[in-house]
């Protein structure tokens, strides 16, 4: 099963995130700005492998984390646009 892996940016906040329709979940976002996407069979996997690497800068009960500039350097998204 494919489908999208982003990573979005509003205000200070970052979110990872996944979807089936990327268009569609912009669109409800509504992000300042999007700073990487993939689309992968892997996507599931490379969330997770995210919020784990990046769980010390989660905010609480969401996909958003709190990123500074080196953490989007050494991001494993590359972007595909």
């Amino acid at each position: 099963m494919n489908g999208w892996l982003y990573l979005i940016r509003n205000r200070d906040l970052y979110k990872i995130g996944i979807t089936k329709n990327f268009e569609k979940r912009m669109q409800q976002l509504k992000p300042d700005s999007v700073v990487a996407k993939l689309y992968s069979r892997d996507f599931l996997k490379l969330e997770r492998e995210l919020h784990n690497r990046y769980k010390q800068f989660r905010i609480p009960q969401t996909e958003y984390f709190r990123l500074r500039q080196y953490h989007l350097q050494e991001r494993k998204i590359k972007s595909k646009t």
